[in-house]
């Protein structure tokens, strides 16, 4: 598993990892006003998966090199994520299915679940604990 340094673990996190059928999973959001529906914030890549998930990083990596300089400052991996899976499959309004990337079979995890986003966490009182203006993603399961 993969983490932002801003991530708050609130659940369990094993769920992903038992009996995984997939080499890299992806937190998706379902609002089609972000400009990128996958956040790389979490990003599971279970072991028996590592090396076909190593060929897809390597792939974004090669992606976020042909971007201007300013996404490869900010947001060049979000971007390269959605290029990768493609912007028509990630911009449907419900969790879209697995689907391969080369030799990765990519799954998609519901962010409600596993990848909260500030709007949605502010909320909470985890939230209102945290120092103003952090980026929180709260995890539970």
């Amino acid at each position: 598993m993969l983490l932002d340094p801003d991530i708050l673990i609130v659940g369990k996190i094993d769920e992903p990892f038992v009996f995984p059928a997939y080499d890299v999973g992806l937190t998706w959001h379902p609002d089609r006003t972000l400009r990128h529906p996958i956040n790389a914030g979490v990003l599971f890549v279970p072991a028996p998966g590592r090396l076909a998930a190593a060929g897809f990083f390597d792939a974004c990596l090669r992606d976020v090199g042909r971007m201007d300089e300013a996404f490869r400052q900010w947001y060049g991996d979000q971007q390269a994520l959605v290029n990768l899976c493609g912007v028509d499959h990630v911009s449907s309004r419900t969790l879209p299915a697995g689907r391969r990337v080369g030799d990765a079979r990519v799954r998609f995890f519901d962010w409600k679940i596993w990848n909260r986003w500030p709007d949605e966490a502010r909320r909470s009182s985890i939230w209102r604990r945290a120092a103003p203006g952090w980026f929180i993603s709260c995890l539970s399961a």
